[in-house]
């Protein structure tokens, strides 16, 4: 996986109702999962990197404002890259799937949104490969 992309969800309908799935999401390679309610659309979680470690976003409820930039030094990293931007609703929903070695950001349209996060490392590993950098390092998030 060299790249960040998206899987998007298909629905399945019978007369007991609606199934939305992704079954072509391989997720053999996560090993935990949580939950982001922000308390306003106002809150930006942003910039979080992990130099080994890949995750997926899946909306759950309402809409997020997702980015994600390939970070080409850990240590001192250029300021000039460029993050692709990606919105994800729950009414229509796409798992995106961020690879390691690179930082993410995201930012609720309300404060009623949820989004569910896979990891593939435990939570343990995750802490001690996280490198954080200033949420304006590379977006303007007020403009979203």
């Amino acid at each position: 996986m060299t790249s960040e992309f998206l899987i998007n969800s298909k629905n399945t309908k019978d007369q007991r109702g609606n199934i939305t799935h992704f079954n072509s999401l391989n997720l053999d390679t996560f090993n935990r999962t949580y939950f982001i309610k922000n308390s306003n659309s106002e809150v930006v979680r942003a910039w979080q990197a992990h130099e080994f470690e890949a995750k997926c976003f899946i909306p759950v409820q309402g809409t997020f404002i997702i980015a994600v930039v390939k970070i080409d030094n850990f240590i001192t990293p250029s300021h000039q890259l460029s993050p692709k931007v990606y919105r994800l609703c729950a009414s229509n929903p796409q798992a995106l799937i961020v690879p390691a070695g690179y930082a993410n950001g995201l930012k609720s349209m309300s404060s009623e949104s949820v989004i569910q996060v896979f990891a593939n490392q435990n939570l343990t590993f995750s802490e001690n490969n996280k490198v954080r950098f200033h949420k304006d390092m590379w977006l303007n998030w007020s403009k979203l």
